[in-house]
């Protein structure tokens, strides 16, 4: 029975100590000292850092959630990037057996292991450097990416570098970026090529020049209805973007000009526009002794091309000249002929031979009958 006994309170002194080792006494809820220490060691057990230590009340939750940032040790990394702090439930704790002693103590360590490093440099296209060169260090073998930095107004050849520590260097190559100038003829022909715009150097646009009948070019715009041209032919374009040029195009003008040819009064000159007809003025000039039938193409027209009021059509200058018709009556040549002496009654005769001719020839007997008429 004694026996017995003895084993049972050996085990229950066994319990007791295994819960005094893993845990905060029951009876020190209310506070509980512990002694801490942090060590900072290679995997070979050097020591690389300062112990940190510290005493913190075991029994106080807020206490417990104190992180404690590793330090960064000279040409070392962590090996276990979990270290980056450490906080009481991390640590080893040890308490002692008897509820008399009311100090504990707790131990974690952190590991590091030597750095490896790769160095990223960013470079021109052209040559000379993008942006400062770039060293990123961790722990050997193990992996990484960095983001390219952003260069305005140039593309890199990688958005990313990615590697493994101690793998060596990266190179990053930027180029300036480039933008397309399309030209459109927009109802014309001969468009130039396309060209190419740098977004450091200004573009000199291409200088030639469409064509398109009845049209004359202004130059170019961003929009293909628009009236006038913002860009001129061989000038300076300086937009960083892709763009495409629309020819702006002017309809031609002609100017009609009148002459009165002679007369007066002639109507101002008019301006006909491509493709349209013109409607001439209705003013009509005058002359003494003369009736004003139209317009001719000629000094020396006999026959009118055109009214006034009326529809000129052709696409062209010119000057409209006066045609004239003369009000004066006919006049008559009368000769004799002595060779007949026959009698003809003027009076009844003369008119109908006037009606059929202008020269007459009469008998030399016909003089004095001719005085009566």
């Amino acid at each position: 029975m004694k026996k017995h006994f003895s084993r049972v309170l050996a085990m229950v002194l066994v319990l007791v100590t295994l819960v005094a080792t893993f845990a905060v006494p029951a009876s020190a809820a209310g506070s509980y000292p512990m002694s801490c220490s942090i060590y900072y060691k290679d995997e070979s057990g050097k020591q690389v850092a300062t112990t940190k230590t510290f005493s913190m009340n075991a029994a106080d939750t807020n206490a417990q959630q104190t992180k404690y940032y590793s330090p960064t040790v000279s040409g070392y990394v962590l090996k276990n990037s979990s270290d980056s702090y450490v906080t009481y439930a991390m640590m080893d704790k040890s308490f002692p057996a008897s509820h008399y002693v009311r100090q504990g103590s707790a131990t974690y360590t952190v590991y590091y292991v030597k750095a490896a490093s790769s160095t990223i440099y960013y470079n021109y296209s052209s040559g000379g450097t993008a942006s400062a060169t770039k060293t990123v260090t961790g722990k050997q073998g193990a992996s990484f990416t960095v983001t390219s930095p952003t260069i305005t107004g140039y593309t890199p050849n990688k958005s990313s570098v990615s590697g493994t520590y101690g793998s060596g260097s990266h190179v990053v190559t930027y180029y300036e970026k480039t933008y397309t100038v399309s030209y459109n003829a927009n109802g014309g022909s001969g468009a130039p090529s396309s060209q190419t715009k740098k977004y450091t150097t200004n573009l000199t646009l291409s200088s030639t020049k469409p064509t398109r009948t009845g049209y004359t070019f202004q130059g170019w715009s961003t929009s293909s209805s628009a009236t006038s041209a913002s860009y001129s032919a061989g000038g300076t374009f300086s937009t960083n973007a892709n763009t495409t040029l629309y020819a702006v195009w002017a309809k031609n003008k002609y100017t009609i000009s009148f002459n009165a040819n002679g007369g007066s009064g002639a109507p101002s000159s008019q301006t006909k526009t491509y493709g349209l007809d013109l409607t001439l003025s209705s003013t009509k000039p005058t002359r003494s002794g003369y009736t004003f039938k139209g317009w001719g193409t000629s000094s020396s027209s006999t026959t009118a091309s055109y009214q006034p009021g009326g529809k000129y059509t052709s696409n062209s200058s010119a000057t409209l000249y006066a045609v004239w018709e003369s009000n004066a009556p006919t006049t008559y040549t009368v000769s004799y002929n002595a060779m007949t002496s026959s009698t003809v009654h003027l009076r009844s005769s003369l008119p109908a031979l006037i009606e059929r001719s202008s020269t007459f020839s009469f008998p030399r007997s016909w003089k004095e009958d001719l005085w009566l008429l």
